[in-house]
C-alpha cells in the first residue's frame, strides 16, 4: 500500500533551510507592547496513521523551503523509529528511510508491520542538525490473511 506525500507546514519548512545555525525566524521577537508574552512553537507536523498489520506501507515526506520550493536534502540523513511510547527504550520497529532529492521515502515492511503492537508512536528526523519533521501515533488493525 502506498501513502500520499506529506507537505510540511511553514514553521517546519523554516527549519529545513540550508542556512545553519537555526533560522533567524526562531530568535525571540521583541514587541512594542511591554510584557507581551511571545510563544515560539517548533514542533513536528502531527501525522497519525491507521495501518493494516502485515502490509507494506510507503510514505514520501516532501520537504520545502519557506517559499514552497523543494528543499535540497543533499548531505542529510533520515531516520524513523517506532516505539510503544515516546519514553520507551525498546524500538518496536523502524521505517526504512532514504533521501530522494527533496523528499524522504519511508517504507514499513510487511514483516515489521506484522510485529507492531496495536498502538505505538513514530517520528521521522533528518540530520545534521537533528530536526524532527513529523511525528504521531500508529494504530494497527490486525490482519486476517497470514
Amino acid at each position: 500500500m502506498t501513502g500520499n506525500g506529506l507537505q510540511l507546514s511553514p514553521a517546519r519548512q523554516q527549519l529545513a533551510r540550508a542556512a545553519w545555525p537555526m533560522p533567524s525566524a526562531l530568535v525571540p521577537v521583541r514587541t512594542a507592547i511591554a510584557r507581551a508574552l511571545v510563544t515560539i512553537t517548533v514542533l513536528p507536523a502531527p501525522v497519525n496513521m491507521l495501518l493494516y498489520a502485515g502490509d507494506d506501507f510507503t510514505l514520501r515526506v516532501d520537504v520545502t523551503d519557506e517559499d514552497g520550493d523543494p528543499f535540497d536534502l543533499t548531505g542529510q540523513t533520515a531516520q524513523s523509529q517506532i516505539r510503544l511510547t515516546p519514553q520507551s527504550e525498546e524500538i518496536a520497529g523502524e521505517f526504512e528511510a532514504g533521501i530522494d532529492g527533496s523528499g524522504i521515502l519511508l517504507h514499513l515492511t510487511s514483516q515489521v508491520s506484522a510485529a507492531l503492537p496495536p498502538s505505538c508512536v513514530w517520528d521521522v528526523q533528518i540530520s545534521p542538525p537533528v530536526i524532527t519533521l513529523a511525528a504521531g501515533t500508529i494504530a494497527m488493525t490486525a490482519q486476517v490473511t497470514r
